[in-house]
């Protein structure tokens, strides 16, 4: 989808890699807002906090991959709807695990 064409072939390794990279990247962003977000304290490190912020950021996803499938000349001929409810439940599982995470990694730090 990321060169935009309308006639589908196999990306090459370029393509492959910049969408890997911009996809993982934004994960990192949004990996350090939560990490942030705990050490300003403007959110504690529990269950609640981690699905609310996996429902948001899951939500952001679905607009995202929503807008570029609206966009695209010729997107992939695949049920929109079950692949955007598995991004978001993705999500508020990726959120969850980041919880657990920081909170292995941080839970010295983070009680101070």
């Amino acid at each position: 989808m990321l060169p935009f064409k309308k006639n589908v072939t196999t990306p090459n390794f370029f393509i492959y890699t910049t969408a890997t990279l911009i996809h993982y990247s934004i994960g990192v962003i949004f990996s350090y807002l939560y990490l942030w977000q705990l050490v300003e304290r403007l959110i504690i490190n529990d269950v609640l906090s981690a699905l609310l912020y996996g429902a948001i950021i899951g939500s952001i996803a679905v607009i995202g991959w929503r807008l570029f499938f609206f966009i695209h000349p010729n997107p992939p001929p695949i049920e929109l709807i079950p692949y955007l409810v598995t991004i978001w439940f993705g999500h508020i599982t990726l959120s969850i695990t980041f919880a657990a995470i920081f909170s292995v990694l941080f839970s010295s730090t983070m009680s101070r």
